[in-house]
């Protein structure tokens, strides 16, 4: 191990006590903190929302916008203090005549959260590279953000004047990171600013506190606090999980069997004196102490677990023992990535930590869940909200709404990457973030009457559904990719629907279309199972004959 620490100044008399109880969510008086939403994942940073009054008895159409807003594209999340709601993302060039009033670039926007009023814009990065992947930080004073090539930028809160800034790759030779570049989200501890990067800024003038080579990380997760006792801490994934003193960057404890997880993108998960990490190629779940890890139950929990968070920047989020955890069966073909309409191959599963015993699993889930009062709260990619029971008991879908139309350009992909981010739930409102740049404020305030509530088993644009009918003949006039008509078998007491449905053929299963085109000329009753696309156009994941074998499309 190399370690690089360069100090600037001597921490003040007490500031361990500071850091740790900043690193809880407390005030020095013990109180809690004022309701904000001040980092990646919230106040507690795992996805746990503070207990407030709220509603999931929604509209038939879904719950009440009370505003929208454009913060530009980007995969990050929102982070809302002091009233105001801070986004990063990527702003296009905007001319006027000959003169560009506003160049192409990554940009810190800070919004009203009342009305969602534009109150300052700026720049912080050239755009290039991946999308604006970080979500920024707050102390309320000064905003952190952190772009794809390694500008750290800090700006004032009121006014977005820029404080300080700097680029920890060229300056400090930190890593970029891979594909998506830095995407990892900073933490603030203290008067520390701490990157995933093997890196400790201080907050008020950017200068380096201390380095850490080892820390350098090539993933995308972010360092996550772990205080224990009197002891402040902060657990990084790097080339090796390591437990940091984020006012020295002094190595408290590292555990190298991590390493046999191979490429991590989720946060590691601290649970009291246990910390699991989860990946594409397994489960590790380790005990600790303050300056002590071992193996928990033979180091290596459950091999092949596959994509838990499907995607890069998807993380499970815990509640009384459990983890409920998205996750998609083949990383970037669905689930966060779900580049072809077919999400029955993403799920969410609800895991027993200390045995990590998986207790069920419902397919079509994609997105990472915030959790408030015993509820989920999961934004999915194609612009759904549903709220989920967390009950190990089973999966139980309390609300569900499409708030966010399609932005893809694409007629057989028609939704595209609409969303990676966390929702934020504050006070009532949800904020939503999506993709394209669409910032949602819904008000979960108040119950909908029970009249105007939306029927039970109703399905919504973007979920995963199982239609029973009759196949017919596609227009002769329609695009190639729709393969058929299938008209419902009306359920009591209902009309049927007639289904659009799309299909694209796969490589690995050339002979799809044409079997489908056998069906619909015999005129075939089945059972389609696809991803909803629009009112009436289902994406053809499986189709099964009555009594028959499933076809399975790719």
């Amino acid at each position: 191990m190399r370690l690089d620490r360069r100090r600037n100044g001597t921490a003040p008399a007490g500031a361990a006590a500071v850091l740790l109880l900043a690193a809880a969510g407390l005030t020095a008086e013990g109180r809690q903190p004022p309701a904000d939403w001040p980092q990646w994942r919230g106040p507690t940073r795992d996805g746990v929302a503070p207990s407030q009054k709220w509603s999931w008895k929604w509209p038939s159409q879904g719950p009440p916008k009370l505003w929208t807003a454009d913060a530009g594209q980007g995969y990050g999340s929102l982070i809302v203090s002091a009233g105001r709601v801070f986004a990063f993302g990527r702003l296009g060039e905007i001319r006027e005549g000959r003169k560009v009033t506003r160049p192409r670039g990554d940009y810190v926007r800070c919004l009203d959260a009342e009305t969602g009023k534009v109150l300052w814009t700026v720049r912080v990065g050239e755009g290039r590279g991946e999308f604006a992947s970080a979500t920024p930080c707050t102390d309320g004073q000064a905003v952190f953000s952190v772009t794809y090539n390694g500008n750290v930028t800090a700006l004032d809160a009121r006014t977005g004047r820029e404080i300080w800034k700097v680029n920890v790759v060229r300056k400090h030779r930190t890593t970029r990171g891979g594909f998506h570049g830095i995407a990892n989200s900073p933490l603030l501890v203290g008067r520390v600013l701490v990157l995933a990067q093997g890196v400790g800024l201080d907050k008020r003038t950017g200068q380096l506190v201390w380095q850490e080579r080892d820390a350098m990380t090539r993933c995308h997760a972010s360092p996550v606090p772990c205080p224990v006792a009197a002891a402040p801490g902060v657990i990084v994934f790097g080339r090796e999980l390591m437990r940091l003193d984020p006012a020295t960057g002094k190595v408290l404890w590292r555990q190298e069997e991590v390493r046999r997880l191979g490429s991590g993108y989720m946060d590691p998960i601290v649970v009291g004196d246990r910390v699991v990490v989860l990946s594409g190629s397994g489960v590790n779940r380790f005990r600790f102490t303050a300056g002590t890890v071992a193996a928990d139950n033979g180091g290596l929990v459950r091999k092949g677990y596959g994509y838990c968070g499907a995607g890069d920047m998807a993380n499970p989020v815990r509640w009384k023992g459990y983890l409920y955890a998205p996750r998609s069966a083949d990383s970037d073909r669905s689930g966060m990535f779900a580049d072809n309409p077919d999400l029955s191959r993403s799920r969410l599963e609800c895991f027993e930590i200390g045995t990590m015993r998986k207790m069920w699993s419902h397919s079509g889930i994609c997105g990472t869940p915030i959790v408030c009062d015993g509820k989920l709260i999961i934004q999915g990619q194609w612009g759904e909200i549903r709220v989920v029971e967390a009950t190990p008991a089973g999966y139980r879908e309390l609300a569900n709404a499409r708030v966010s139309a399609p932005r893809s350009g694409n007629p057989r992909n028609p939704f595209g990457r609409a969303s990676f981010a966390t929702p934020v739930l504050l006070s009532g409102r949800l904020y939503c973030r999506f993709h394209a740049g669409e910032v949602i404020c819904l008000d979960l305030r108040r119950d909908a009457p029970a009249s105007d509530r939306p029927a039970e088993g109703r399905r919504i644009v973007g979920e995963v559904c199982t239609v029973a009918g009759v196949l017919s003949a596609a227009p002769a006039d329609g695009p190639d990719y729709v393969v058929g008509l299938l008209t419902e078998t009306p359920p009591p007491g209902g009309g049927a629907k007639v289904y659009t449905l799309c299909a694209r053929k796969h490589n690995d299963n050339p002979g799809a279309i044409e079997r489908i085109a056998a069906l619909v000329a015999r005129k075939a009753r089945v059972s389609v199972t696809g991803t909803l696309l629009d009112a009436n156009r289902l994406s053809v994941n499986a189709i099964v004959p009555a009594n028959a074998a499933p076809e399975k499309l790719g």
